[in-house]
């Protein structure tokens, strides 16, 4: 905690404290660029897919890896889909950018 408080007392010596509506700016962005980040991780799980392949017979190991096959197919089909996502995420990337720059007016 001694290295945090010879940071703050450096800074009120420089005078390069924040206001308080700058730190509440500041807090809101972050709060903002978090939720869009969570957004995009939980988006990519929900899109995972999964199989296991277990059995004791080479007959079931073969029907397991039919399956996987078919959801390798899947997932080559969705990924055609995909641009429509990055475009959207790119749209949020502006729109942050944009509030940035309302902020340090």
């Amino acid at each position: 905690m001694k290295g945090l408080e010879k940071l703050l007392i450096k800074k009120m010596e420089e005078g390069k404290l924040l206001s308080k509506d700058k730190k509440q700016a500041k807090g809101d962005m972050l709060d903002e660029v978090e939720g869009i980040a969570k957004k995009s991780i939980l988006g990519d799980l929900k899109d995972m897919k999964k199989v296991t392949v277990a059995s004791p017979t080479k007959e079931g190991l073969e029907k397991g890896l039919e399956v996987a096959q078919e959801k390798l197919e899947d997932m080559d089909e969705d990924s055609s889909d995909s641009s429509d996502s990055s475009e959207s995420n790119e749209e949020k990337i502006a729109e942050l950018k944009k509030k940035i720059e309302e902020l340090k007016g």
